[in-house]
């Protein structure tokens, strides 16, 4: 009984000991991860700092610019004060203008400089004023001074003066009878002739155009007055002169007159509703949302740089995870926030600004910290729903257009009153909730809140600017109500800049989640699109794993070739097979569907079908086929760009869900150079070795082993933009080659290089072949038929023949190619006739004949270098007169062209 005790305890002891040592494997493990994820959001945070500090020019300017708007604001208060601080207590005294000047029209012809109506019938006097008038002011009368008509009412001559613009000057009328007043209810007659003992009353009414008197506050000084009109002044003089020199018939010489005028205006002081104004206070929610523009601009094209030219897909094929890829470019753009808003509290520390000095630091500082990088995150947001670089600039422009417009409005003071009167209709609630979901919106409120504590602002009841009493951390919770009157009085409550600020932190949650979420569904950020509702199908998934679909053969208009169906039928079998060393394709296949929700269509097309392949280690493929054949299309399955809407793959015995370690073992050269171009050679490659693992010490190392392979190592200092096309091939040629990968595709790695650098190009080639995988796509038959240990003929998505390129030409050429140079070809030619058996003529031109000898007809070959090489005491009688018709001879083999053309001749 003791001993089973011992052996239970024993066995007891065995278990705790190999779970601590499970639990101390996961934890090294957990560790090694953490470790992993600190190191790669470290290399692509240096790499965005790298990029800023590459394009000084743009980051010196973004850092400034709170600087430069705080000068801009000093300047306009500068100039508010100078045009509102005036004083003037004794204002000049003016003469009026002496003579009215003769007027000018476009038809100076019928140009009246004063004419004179009269309401009733014309008296003498009048002409006798009229001409003194004329006379006073250097003017012609009958010409520039001129009777118009007699006229009953003053409606008449109102139309009149209507229907002939710009023709009279000023106008002046008498009224010798009576005049009628029609606005009054009843109408009024006002008699213009009225005896008093002895006095004479004369009526007259001067027109002037008034339209001519407006001037814009921002073109004139408001310290000078202006009169009324400088005609009518004068015209008013002449008149009264005249009238006295007409009736009171005292002597007086030709130029002295009755009555002399000069004028001064009242006395002026500042308006109370100008005197006092704070540009900050109230402009101040405009200008310092400026910056953070700015700065939403900078990142929006970096990110839209980074989806165009497909880094970011680079990126995530050599291993880098998408969860690391957005925060970076999120700590980046905290980062740029903090950086702007602690420039601008300086400056308005530095200016004394009083929004600055009377609020804490620290609220300001939250504040414009939110509220930045709210604005950064609407930049991601455009940065995933955008398909391409172009409509992604479009819609940031139109929405930094937008931007400036609302905020114009956001600034200014009713806004509060407009959106949360308490009488408001319901419309109104649901505008004001939508727009809670723009950032500057809940900014603006808070910015309000603030100015009119710290600042001088515009006080409603007091109806003058007054001074703030300063804003506390207890005004955060303070609720803002009042009554206001507009056409009736109108209460409204606005709710605390505490409030305000939880709705900025709910933007921001919100656009962090849209951001996801259309990261996810979206082809053109991932390469593949995940589910609409992937949210409640990938956390099922983890625990309940759907079975795989089943492989069906897919018929196909264009058939295959025997050696591909043998290549299928050896893949089914090896697929019994779970270990697998090198790739294995089984059944992939791919459409794109014209409608959404994979609707099928018989516009949908089908870029990959069936293609069943196996690639053993330390083999290089040849992928041949023409454009759109689905070459790109099976690499971007490969790499896990693409979904695969049937079939999978085994790479290095995992499949294509298992990505992640999928691509840790992967080296990727692709079609287009994915560089960026204020990076040297060496930092990208020590970016992508970081990606891949490799030790710090090892790191170096594998830098000067890779450029120095593609010659590279003396410019690996030098920035790519830089480089020539080729030397970028070169480039991403090396990066693929980084990390010791087990696995490397590429996609035409020679375009674009010189022969020299393509010689060099295929030695690192064949070296990569051990041990390895290799996948080629090229269109140079010439560099298939190097590298490649095997070829695969691609046409229409379809694998339509696949062997050694001497499989190839044996199987799909016309067989052995015979040379002649002769100077008799028919001849000659009727002499092979009756030597070979089987044969096909190709060429007959230039005194050359050109056969070719199919395989099973070898024993023919034969006899033909019977010809060339045996004595002529040998030779036949037919074979020694052939061989005296024949100057020279050469023999060569079907070129892979040839074959390439006759395999995918079926497709055409």
């Amino acid at each position: 009984m003791e001993e089973k005790e011992i052996e239970l305890f024993g066995g007891n002891s065995k278990i705790k000991e190999q779970q601590q040592e499970e639990q101390e494997q996961e934890q090294i493990q957990y560790r090694k991860q953490e470790y992993n994820c600190i190191r790669l959001l470290t290399l692509m945070l240096k790499k965005n700092l790298l990029l800023f500090q590459r394009q000084k020019c743009l980051s010196i300017f973004l850092f400034l610019s709170p600087l430069l708007i705080c000068l801009l604001i000093l300047l306009w208060q500068y100039l508010v004060d100078r045009f509102t601080g005036f004083l003037i207590i004794d204002p000049p005294i003016k003469d009026i203008l002496k003579q009215i000047p003769r007027c000018t029209s476009y038809n100076d012809d019928n140009c009246i400089t004063i004419g004179y109506f009269v309401l009733g019938q014309t008296q003498d006097w009048i002409t006798n004023v009229m001409k003194r008038v004329a006379y006073t002011n250097r003017l012609k009368f009958d010409q520039d001074v001129k009777f118009i008509g007699n006229y009953d009412q003053p409606s008449q001559i109102s139309e009149y003066l209507l229907s002939h613009m710009n023709l009279t000057q000023i106008a002046v009328v008498f009224c010798t009878d009576s005049w009628m007043l029609y606005d009054k209810q009843p109408e009024i007659s006002i008699p213009c002739q009225f005896e008093r003992l002895d006095k004479q009353v004369v009526f007259y009414t001067i027109l002037y155009n008034y339209t001519l008197l407006y001037r814009s506050p921002y073109l004139s000084d408001m310290k000078i007055a202006y009169p009324k009109d400088a005609y009518a002044s004068s015209l008013k003089i002449s008149l009264d002169n005249a009238i006295l020199r007409e009736f009171t018939k005292i002597p007086k010489e030709d130029d002295e007159e009755f009555l002399y005028i000069s004028q001064q205006e009242f006395p002026t002081i500042p308006t109370r509703f100008m005197q006092g104004i704070d540009i900050v206070g109230n402009y101040g929610a405009f200008y310092f949302f400026a910056p953070y523009l700015l700065n939403f601009l900078v990142l929006i094209n970096e990110m839209l740089q980074e989806k165009g030219k497909k880094l970011r897909q680079g990126l995530t094929v050599m291993g880098l995870t998408h969860t690391i890829y957005w925060i970076s470019w999120s700590i980046t753009a905290l980062l740029l926030v903090i950086i702007l808003t602690t420039n601008l509290l300086i400056c308005g520390q530095v200016f004394r600004m009083d929004f600055f000095l009377n609020t804490p630091n620290l609220i300001l500082f939250i504040l414009y910290v939110t509220f930045g990088f709210s604005i950064s995150l609407v930049a991601f947001f455009i940065v995933v729903v955008c398909p391409d670089v172009k409509n992604g600039y479009t819609i940031a422009y139109g929405f930094i257009l937008t931007a400036i417009l609302m905020q114009m409005c956001f600034t200014q003071a009713g806004m509060s009153i407009l959106f949360y009167r308490l009488d408001a209709s319901s419309w109104v609630g649901m505008v004001r909730i939508l727009m809670s979901l723009y950032p500057a919106f809940k900014y603006s409120l808070i910015f309000a809140d603030i100015s009119i504590k710290s600042c001088r602002h515009y006080s409603l009841e007091e109806g003058r600017w007054v001074e703030g009493d300063g804003f506390t951390f207890a005004d955060l919770f303070a609720v803002n109500s009042g009554k206001v009157q507009l056409d009736k009085n109108v209460q409204y409550q606005s709710p605390c800049a505490m409030d305000n600020y939880f709705h900025l932190l709910l933007a921001c949650m919100f656009y962090i989640l849209l951001t996801y979420y259309f990261d996810h569904i979206l082809e053109s950020n991932r390469g593949k699109a995940d589910s609409l509702l992937f949210c409640i199908t990938k956390p099922f998934n983890m625990f309940f794993k759907s079975p795989p679909q089943p492989i069906t053969d897919l018929q196909y208009q264009c058939h295959t070739n025997d050696s591909a169906q043998l290549e299928k039928e050896r893949v089914i079998k090896n697929s019994n097979n779970t270990y697998v060393d090198g790739l294995r394709i089984i059944g992939l296949s791919k459409t794109y569907h014209k409608y959404s929700f994979n609707i099928i269509s018989k516009d949908d097309v089908h870029a990959l079908k069936d293609i069943y392949l196996e690639i053993n280690s330390g083999e290089c493929l040849a992928l041949l086929g023409h454009n759109g054949a689905g070459k790109t299309t099976l690499i971007g399955l490969l790499t896990g760009m693409f979904k695969p809407s049937k079939g999978t793959a085994q790479i290095m015995n995992y499949d294509l869900n298992d990505m992640e370690k999928i691509r840790a073992m992967l080296g990727v050269c692709p079609q287009f150079d994915i560089l960026w171009n204020q990076l040297t050679a060496a930092e990208h490659l020590r970016m992508y070795a970081t990606i891949k693992g490799l030790h710090r010490d090892q790191i170096e190392n594998e830098i000067d082993l890779r450029l120095k392979e593609v010659e590279l190592l003396h410019v690996k200092d030098q920035q790519i933009q830089t480089y020539s096309g080729g030397m970028k091939r070169r480039v991403s040629l090396a990066i693929s080659a980084i990390g010791n990968p087990k696995i490397i595709i590429m996609d035409e790695p020679t375009t674009g290089m010189d022969p020299r650098a393509r010689r060099q190009v295929w030695k690192m080639i064949k070296n990569m072949k051990q041990n390895r995988v290799v996948i080629l796509t090229t269109h140079a038959m010439e560099e298939a038929d190097v590298l490649a240990d095997r070829i695969a003929v691609m046409a229409e998505g379809q694998l339509k023949a696949i062997g050694t390129s001497l499989f190839l030409k044996n199987n799909f050429s016309d067989g052995y190619r015979v040379n002649i140079i002769t100077d008799q070809v028919d001849e000659c030619l009727s002499k092979i006739k009756l030597l070979l058996n089987q044969f096909k003529l190709l060429d007959t031109s230039g005194g050359s004949i050109l056969i070719s000898i199919p395989f099973q007809y070898m024993q023919d070959l034969k006899a033909l270098f019977e010809v060339f090489e045996k004595k002529e005491s040998d030779l036949s009688e037919t074979q020694l007169q052939l061989r005296k018709l024949i100057k020279d001879w050469g023999l060569s083999h079907a070129t892979l062209e040839e074959v390439f053309m006759k395999v995918t001749r079926c497709c055409e």
